[in-house]
């Protein structure tokens, strides 16, 4: 039996255009109120929605240190979660706020159905804050009252998670040294974007890095220059870059690769920062 506070917000669902099927595990009976929870905190539904990977996996299957990973935290961060407000809501609030946020995952249907993959995956890299949204409310729904609400675009949001993930896994860069002289750093690099989670590969690049480094030493000190173009398969720029940074030559072969990896970061960061930006100019237009 559904509570009599529960049939009068369906039926303003279904009134409005929007169906919403609540599925509960618990057999509720004539003494059940619409306020039956399960006690649980702030800290414990932050928690668990960090424990979530995508919508239809379990945790792990996204690799930790992976691009991916770094881009789902950083979107993660960006939302700043009000999980105090998802353990006090009322589950009507939730369930208003999920329907929200499954109608907005409409506007992305389309995101990714043209072009080659890296043109797909920027496409649909919008869609992340929808669907880091409607599981952060899925979470408290499930963990609070033990309700898992059917949704008319649950099968997108699985989709769309999955299509991103196999975008990310499609994501790969190729190195091209401009000169023979740069050739000869071009392990360390490999290494350093490697740490940073990037697909390193010359079979079917996403982009390619076209680069540019130099190095000079003056009394014990090397400064490192770097310049940096990335293109994509129809050679048209995608982001460039420049990065300086100087070490101790007498600090040896770790000095060295310690100034690669900071080179390694900065480039990811840049990516990073070049996806949440695209992310966010969309959002602000939808």
């Amino acid at each position: 039996m559904i509570p009599t506070a529960k049939k009068h917000l369906i039926g303003l669902l279904i009134s409005s255009g929007v169906a919403l099927t609540v599925c509960s595990n618990s057999q509720a009976s004539s003494n059940t109120t619409p306020n039956d929870e399960a006690s649980v905190s702030a800290e414990m539904l932050q928690s668990s929605f960090e424990k979530t990977a995508l919508a239809h996996r379990k945790p792990g299957d996204i690799e930790e240190n992976s691009f991916e990973a770094k881009l789902r935290d950083s979107i993660r961060s960006e939302l700043n979660i009000d999980f105090g407000y998802l353990k006090n809501a009322q589950e009507s609030e939730l369930l208003l706020a999920l329907i929200k946020e499954d109608t907005h995952l409409a506007h992305f249907k389309h995101a990714s159905h043209h072009g080659s993959d890296l043109e797909q995956l920027w496409a649909l890299l919008p869609a992340l804050p929808t669907l880091e949204q409607r599981k952060a409310i899925k979470v408290a729904l499930n963990e609070r009252f033990d309700e898992t609400p059917n949704l008319p675009n649950d099968k997108m949001a699985e989709l769309m998670d999955l299509q991103l993930n196999r975008l990310f896994g499609g994501f790969t860069v190729s190195l091209d040294a401009l000169t023979l002289e740069t050739e000869q750093f071009e392990s360390l690099l490999v290494d350093g974007l490697k740490s940073e989670g990037l697909n390193i590969s010359a079979r079917h690049p996403s982009l390619t890095l076209e680069y540019f480094i130099e190095t000079y030493t003056d009394q014990g000190e090397v400064e490192l220059i770097a310049d940096f173009e990335f293109k994509d398969r129809s050679a048209r720029t995608f982001h460039t870059l420049s990065h300086e940074t100087t070490y101790s030559s007498n600090d040896g072969d770790q000095a060295q690769k310690n100034a690669f990896s900071s080179l390694a970061n900065d480039i990811s960061k840049q990516l990073l920062e070049k996806a949440t930006t695209r992310i966010n100019n969309v959002n602000n237009v939808k």
